[in-house]
């Protein structure tokens, strides 16, 4: 599997059976980027889904366990893409065949990161609930 951004090996456990989430997570389409490293870095990712806490993401690399990034994103909210570029630290990173699913956490988000962040989650409630 070689090395994980950020040094070390990427810990590849199977899927722990016990939810430690604290939010609901809805499915999200679309490709974002995760920028890391000095001088910055970007590789592309494939978005699954959001939260209030974070968002999931398939990527062809793989990432150590705390390892941090900023994950900049435009999703179609209705009529209108909402931009956001939180910080974010990866809380796993499991091999799904042949790629990476990173589950990537929020790192206190500014005012304006926030409520882009909202403002997607609740979209997406939308969509889930079919209307």
């Amino acid at each position: 599997m070689g090395d994980s951004f950020f040094g070390g090996d990427a810990q590849i456990p199977g899927f722990e059976t016990e939810n430690k989430r604290r939010h609901l997570r809805y499915r999200l389409g679309g490709r974002g980027k995760l920028s890391f490293g000095d001088p910055p870095r970007e590789i592309g990712v494939q978005l699954l889904d959001v939260s209030q806490g974070g968002m999931s993401v398939l990527s062809d690399n793989a990432f150590g366990l705390g390892a941090r990034a900023r994950l900049a994103v435009s999703i179609l909210c209705g009529e209108r893409a909402i931009g956001a570029a939180p910080a974010v630290e990866v809380r796993y990173c499991v091999l799904d065949n042949e790629y990476f699913r990173l589950g990537l956490q929020f790192l206190e988000p500014d005012a304006q990161t926030q409520q882009a962040i909202d403002t997607i989650v609740e979209a997406r409630k939308t969509v889930s609930r079919g209307f």
